[in-house]
């Protein structure tokens, strides 16, 4: 429920009180022992420090949320993972390093077997590539592109299980 609470405060641009419920979140998981729930609440937590444009917390949290993910061998949560950090990177302006991490995780949604998640990781990469074809024929600037490339989700799609992963 309290991660519930936090996406919600965060759709509604309540950044405190998305970021106090996503904390209570990570301790309950924590002390419940659940990998997988500490790390979407982690995520909801990167994502407070996103918005408010804190990249570094933000970066170190996609980090941490990326090890949790690949420890626990979950796939789709490490392919969201370095899509989220691909996003932070972008936004620094580090855009090899963004493309990288995009291109893996669009490789681990393909190996999945999951197009529309593998497509949208494939967009986003060429949306921060200044020389893709795309934006070359359409003669747009980075900052052209949707918001929906530059903010992080918890995850490109629902997962089993998790209601909550599917709000950003």
């Amino acid at each position: 429920a309290r991660l519930t609470e936090a996406w919600a405060q965060r759709a509604l641009g309540r950044l405190a009180e998305s970021q106090d419920a996503a904390r209570q979140a990570v301790d309950l998981y924590v002390e419940l022992g659940h990998a997988s729930g500490s790390a979407e609440a982690m995520t909801a937590l990167a994502n407070v420090d996103f918005d408010r444009g804190d990249f570094d917390a933000a970066a170190e949290r996609y980090r941490q949320v990326l090890d949790d993910y690949r420890s626990q061998g979950d796939q789709d949560g490490t392919a969201s993972a370095l899509n989220n950090l691909a996003l932070v990177l972008r936004k620094r302006g580090d855009l090899d390093g963004a493309q990288a991490l995009y291109e893996e995780s669009a490789q681990i949604f393909e190996a999945t077997g999951d197009r529309l998640a593998m497509s949208f990781a494939l967009n986003t990469r060429r949306s921060s590539d200044p020389s893709s074809p795309g934006i070359r024929k359409r003669g747009a600037s980075r900052s052209t592109f949707p918001s929906v490339t530059s903010s992080p989700c918890t995850g490109i799609r629902p997962r089993t299980g998790s209601p909550s992963s599917t709000s950003c």
